[in-house]
């Protein structure tokens, strides 16, 4: 019986490290083509 509960507790810990892996990648993605929309040579003034 406890070795389910760990397992479930192992689940759940994968679970939340890998939506938080994918929301900071889904940041950084943002970022970065944030940054390179800022350095778009067509809206740059002169």
């Amino acid at each position: 019986m406890s070795e389910s509960i760990n397992l479930t507790k192992e689940q759940g810990r994968i679970l939340s490290i890998d939506f938080f892996r994918g929301f900071t990648m889904f940041m950084l993605v943002g970022g970065v083509e944030g940054l390179f929309s800022q350095l778009d040579p067509e809206k740059v003034v002169l």
